[in-house]
């Protein structure tokens, strides 16, 4: 839940153009994919997680975090 929300404020803070907002939700998804993978891996026990392991959710949510978060710092304000 908490990454469908900051999901929705990335994109709400691309369309305000507002550079803060966006790479401060890019971050809180990120942070929220590493700690899906380190509850899985506390859960599973380290030595028996693999990258295969990890569904398609989680990578989706740490590749859509990064390019959130890269693309953050090309967003440009809007002239008042």
């Amino acid at each position: 839940m908490v990454v469908i929300i900051a999901g929705a404020l990335v994109f709400i803070g691309g369309l305000l153009a507002s550079q803060e907002f966006a790479s401060l939700f890019s971050f809180i998804a990120l942070a929220a994919a590493g700690l899906w993978i380190g509850l899985d891996a506390t859960h599973y026990g380290t030595a028996d997680l693999r990258y295969t392991d990890l569904r398609l959710g989680a990578w989706l949510v740490v590749a859509g975090s990064l390019v959130g978060l890269m693309s953050s710092f090309f967003v440009r304000h809007r002239p008042a």
